[in-house]
């Protein structure tokens, strides 16, 4: 077995590289020593991200886990891990809100049930009325149209019976008019006969002289 990996030289070695690199905020460089005890510079990339990993969960875990947002992940950096607590804590004020707006509905609800029920009693109490007044209108509109009906009615049957009795009258005037024209007849043919007979008279007369 190499000795280096037996008497941990190489991790220490990774370890003393990888502090390095936090210090100057470089990436992971190994000297000449670190390489010669075995070091590698994936294992000292890997102990960084597990340390950052690890100041992370300290630093912001208990917020995390108020937003309901899982630890840091493996090789998240902080400016990524901040914006997964933030959304996550943008989402837990957001279900805050709706819980508050529905516990706020509900109270009013309950708060203005009695104002709302009688608001609608009176609602249905005005339509009762206008329900009513409609139907009594209804009624004298009827009253009224019954009144025209046989007021025409009573009209149209005067008109009637002064149609009728001004066609009697007429008809009397045209009977009266021929008993008339009759008599006028009579009374020229009878001139017209006594004074052919007076004609007649005469000229008997002559002839007798």
């Amino acid at each position: 077995m190499d000795p280096r990996e037996l008497f941990g030289w190489n991790r220490d070695a990774n370890r003393a590289a990888a502090a390095r690199a936090r210090e100057t905020g470089e990436d992971i460089n190994l000297n000449a020593w670190e390489r010669l005890m075995g070091g590698n510079v994936d294992h000292a990339t890997n102990i960084n991200k597990r340390k950052k990993q690890e100041d992370l969960n300290t630093q912001f875990g208990a917020s995390a886990a108020e937003y309901g947002v899982s630890g840091a992940d493996w090789g998240e950096n902080r400016e990524t891990y901040l914006g997964r607590i933030q959304r996550g804590k943008k989402k837990e004020q957001k279900a805050v809100r709706k819980d508050n707006l529905k516990d706020q509905t509900t109270l009013l609800t309950a708060t203005q049930k009695p104002q709302i029920a009688g608001i609608e009693a009176g609602l249905e109490q005005g339509r009762l009325q206008h329900q009513a007044t409609m139907k009594g209108m209804e009624n004298t509109n009827n009253l009224a149209i019954a009144g025209l009906t046989q007021s025409n009615n009573q009209f149209m049957a005067q008109m009637a019976d002064s149609k009728d009795q001004r066609a009697m009258e007429l008809q009397m005037r045209r009977e009266e008019m021929d008993r008339l024209d009759r008599k006028d007849e009579r009374n020229r043919r009878k001139d017209s006969i006594a004074a052919l007979t007076a004609g007649l008279a005469s000229l008997g007369a002559a002839f007798a002289l």
